[in-house]
């Protein structure tokens, strides 16, 4: 059974706007069994489906088709690295300076491999590239280490 190449993309993109799939499901006019089996990679899109689907995420057809679902264990792995990194070294490693070492790993890897480590889109800033997906996965990380040192305070 083969699957699609654009199922794991969709299925990030929904997930990542917190949509149910039954909303992606209306707004390409299919059924919600049928948006679970593009999902799932066993049906394909018919081009007023996809079409549907590209307006509501604000992407392009051969974004569409040509875009892997982004690792962001892989990704959310790289930046815990420079943060270990920097811990044990003693370094003060800002927010901007991280963003800039992780493209810089992304690009180099892909440089030598023509595929992207994370699969993380950046986007242009005054700073320098900076992935979508930066500050709400560093943010949840802050949040999970608070979380886990008040846990540490309280346990008796």
């Amino acid at each position: 059974m083969s699957t699609t190449t654009y199922a794991a993309f969709i299925k990030y993109l929904r997930e990542e706007r917190k949509l149910a799939q039954a909303d992606v499901a209306s707004a390409a006019g299919m059924s919600r069994a049928s948006y679970v089996a593009v999902e799932k990679g066993t049906k394909e899109l018919t081009l007023a489906e996809a079409d549907a689907i590209t307006k509501l995420f604000g992407i392009t057809i051969d974004e569409l088709l040509r875009t892997a679902a982004p690792n962001l264990t892989k990704y959310t792995q790289m930046m815990l690295g420079f943060l270990r990194a920097a811990k044990t070294d003693r370094v003060t490693l800002k927010k901007t300076k991280l963003a800039q070492l992780l493209y810089l790993v992304d690009f180099s890897w892909y440089y030598l491999h023509k595929k992207s480590q994370s699969g993380v889109a950046y986007r242009h800033t005054d700073f320098g590239p900076l992935a979508d997906v930066y500050f709400r996965l560093l943010e949840e990380k802050i949040e999970s280490i608070k979380n886990e040192r008040k846990s540490k305070r309280f346990d008796p």
